[in-house]
């Protein structure tokens, strides 16, 4: 989860997705995102990622918020979490436009991201923990394409129509024209179908034999909160991939894709656990 940048004559800061406002904190934060350059009387879009600490959110010293140890931090997304760039005026626009090697005028829209600068690292006693921000969800990204990678000529053998698929905006809910809940996925499946297919029935026919693993990470048992965890679902670190099962429908596991994964699982001499939300 981010926070976005909005570049125009004056900078302005926004929240992106749920987030936990106090861990934005006395961080080390850069800026990232995609630019549109102008040049020739032509657009180009470009990627940019400004490396090394940029800016930062100071916490208020403790002189000045005495009692924050007993009452919390409370932070206002608009006063309190904008972040500190320079001192004085200084001018984003250029910044962007040196990385991508332009001037600050052929830069003419941005949609530009904080983020964590500080470098993933291992940790633990044995270096059993992988300390990082945005595990949710590049793990499963990194995952998905490795096991495309892994299984494409397996998948041709077999006549099978082997997919991944990445989106962006989860945490806003998905609804962007890019983001799970668009019509893209249906979209390319459908026209991946019909090149196999040769009628809109036979399409139909092969969705209706695929099979889907919506892949996301679950929340291992906080050593310090167990209580905010059903008493016999508390998924631990390093203990297995985590099926999750919500009666209200708000995951797609069924009994039957439930034991299919079981099976994957088993084969692959990987264990298996399971998750019910506390009631």
């Amino acid at each position: 989860v981010w926070h976005s940048i909005s570049l125009s004559p004056r900078v302005s800061h926004a929240q992106y997705g749920g987030v936990l406002l106090n861990s934005w904190l006395d961080r080390d934060l850069s800026i990232a995102g995609r630019v549109l350059i102008k040049q020739n009387g032509k657009i180009a879009s470009q990627l940019v990622r400004l490396d090394g600490p940029l800016c930062r959110v100071p916490q208020l010293a403790i002189h000045l918020d005495r009692d924050v140890n007993e009452r919390g931090v409370a932070l206002n997304r608009q006063e309190h979490l904008a972040p500190i760039l320079a001192l004085g005026d200084h001018d984003l626009f250029t910044l962007v436009a040196k990385e991508c090697g332009v001037t600050a005028k052929e830069v003419v829209g941005t949609e530009l991201m904080l983020f964590d600068s500080l470098a993933p690292a291992r940790g633990g006693a044995n270096g059993e923990f992988i300390f990082s921000a945005r595990l949710d969800n590049l793990a499963m990204s990194l995952a998905a394409v490795r096991s495309l990678i892994a299984s494409a000529d397996r998948a041709l053998k077999g006549g099978a129509i082997a997919v991944a698929a990445l989106f962006d905006h989860e945490e806003v809910g998905s609804d962007s024209v890019t983001g799970a809940a668009s019509g893209f996925l249906p979209r390319a499946l459908s026209r991946l179908a019909r090149r196999f297919a040769q009628s809109d029935d036979e399409a139909h026919r092969i969705f209706a034999r695929s099979l889907c693993v919506s892949a996301d990470m679950a929340h291992a048992v906080h050593p310090n909160y167990p209580e905010k965890h059903e008493a016999r679902h508390k998924p631990r670190l390093n203990a297995g991939p985590v099926i999750k099962i919500n009666s209200q429908q708000r995951y797609a596991t069924t009994a039957t894709t439930r034991y299919l994964f079981k099976q994957l699982a088993e084969e692959a001499n990987v264990p298996v656990q399971e998750y019910v939300n506390r009631t």
